[in-house]
């Protein structure tokens, strides 16, 4: 005769399951994002990262809750960009953030499938991270940093009225860089501008102060374009060093060279750049591809002046293009 001992241990076990409470968290299978941030420094690929984080939340998806981000650094390293991506691909996140110009570019090269939402992208059409700006084309969309070359130089022009020569320094190791350099080009040319540009290879930095004393010494300004070699801390401050010496002023992209000592920048706000990112996520995440979401530039564009640095370098602003500033460093 058979004992009825496993079946009465089975039922027991179920009433114990059914009478045992279990929290909903346990039940919840938290989302995976996994972002590649291509530096830590300049500092707006964090503002960025915080920004995206935040919109999320707004939107519902808050860490350690129902969404889980893994937040890995590149390190300005296209390898170890790569690296992170296919280390994403292998956990089959459910989407990929990439902030910065490479980044996206070696998620796209890792993978078709998972969804890529981008932002802190210069130039994404000319750079190829997108076909155009009503649809990628391919498993991505995002929002650019772009701000109009030709609203960027008349603003300079504001501020330097007689400005005629244009130095336009950059890095020929990444590809935002190159492209943002010949807009500028282009573009100081259409203003009645004479331009100089003068690049360097990333490692070709140790030639970097001499390669910006030459420019210095034929322009009345200094352009650095969407250069996040150039504009690292380290060398934006050797470039602001040797250009106070000849008294001509930098001008940059974003809040943090104007914060550095450039003179000024119409750049993007980047936390809110990574915010208006947010949004495109949560499509995705309901449903919706990439390519049916279509590319944006930011909302909202911002003029930091740094008065400091023209009462060092003897230039005189004018209150009305103070009064355009949205922040002014004194």
């Amino acid at each position: 005769m058979k004992s009825n001992k496993p079946i009465l241990f089975g039922i027991f076990f179920i009433i114990f399951l059914l009478s045992t409470p279990i929290d909903a968290k346990d039940l919840e299978v938290k989302i995976q994002i996994g972002i590649i941030q291509w530096a830590e420094s300049p500092i707006d690929y964090t503002r960025t990262c915080e920004g995206f984080i935040g919109g999320m939340k707004e939107s519902g998806y808050e860490e350690g809750k129902n969404v889980h981000f893994d937040i890995q650094i590149a390190d300005g390293k296209r390898e170890r960009a790569k690296e992170i991506a296919r280390g994403f691909v292998e956990k089959k996140v459910d989407l990929i953030c990439a902030l910065g110009t490479i980044p996206s570019l070696v998620a796209l090269e890792g993978t078709k499938e998972i969804p890529i939402v981008y932002s802190i992208v210069g130039e994404p059409k000319a750079t190829g991270v997108i076909q155009s700006w009503v649809s990628s084309g391919r498993n991505i969309t995002g929002v650019s940093m772009k701000i109009p070359m030709e609203k960027q130089l008349e603003m300079v022009r504001k501020a330097v009225p007689k400005l005629r020569r244009l130095g336009i320094l950059y890095c020929l190791s990444t590809p935002q860089a190159i492209v943002t350099a010949e807009e500028a080009n282009q573009t100081a040319k259409k203003l009645g501008m004479t331009p100089h540009l003068r690049s360097l290879h990333s490692d070709q930095l140790d030639r970097l102060p001499s390669v910006t004393g030459s420019v210095a010494k034929e322009v009345e300004a200094i352009y650095i374009p969407t250069d996040p070699i150039l504009t690292a801390k380290e060398n934006l401050l050797k470039m602001i060093e040797i250009t106070y010496r000849f008294k001509i002023p930098i001008i940059g992209v974003s809040d943090n060279a104007v914060e550095l000592g450039a003179l000024m920048a119409l750049h993007c706000d980047f936390r809110e750049i990574g915010k208006q990112a947010a949004p495109m996520a949560v499509k995705i995440l309901n449903g919706m591809k990439p390519m049916d979401i279509p590319s944006q530039m930011p909302l909202g564009h911002r003029l930091t002046v740094n008065l400091k640095t023209a009462k060092q370098l003897g230039i005189s602003l004018n209150p009305l293009f103070l009064s355009l500033a949205h922040r002014v460093i004194e």
